[in-house]
């Protein structure tokens, strides 16, 4: 079974920085946030270069606000991964397996 389980109300939780993050955003109409936006869209281009620390807290920003992404696994190729197992034995001091 995938994700969290049935009746899990974790996503319903108080997240006071994030509310604080939306209600910054709002008292300015967005400004900032597309400032950061048109920035980082400014960088892509080429048209200059961000510090490191701007950078950082534009992608800490897209993190709080979007989420962080999910990482993607694949294998040589991009093939899907192969299943393994693994087996655990226990080896008695007399070399039979327990």
């Amino acid at each position: 079974m995938a994700g969290a389980p049935f009746g899990n109300n974790n996503a319903t939780k108080s997240k006071p920085w994030r509310d604080m993050l939306d209600r910054a955003i709002k008292q300015d109409d967005g400004k900032r946030l597309r400032a950061a936006a048109e920035a980082l869209l400014n960088a892509a281009a080429g048209e200059y270069k961000l510090e490191d620390s701007q950078l950082g807290a534009i992608k800490e920003l897209t993190d709080r606000l979007d989420g962080k992404p999910h990482q993607t696994l694949s294998g040589p190729e991009d093939r899907d991964l192969i299943p393994l197992s693994i087996r655990i034995e226990h080896v008695k001091p007399d070399g039979s397996v327990a």
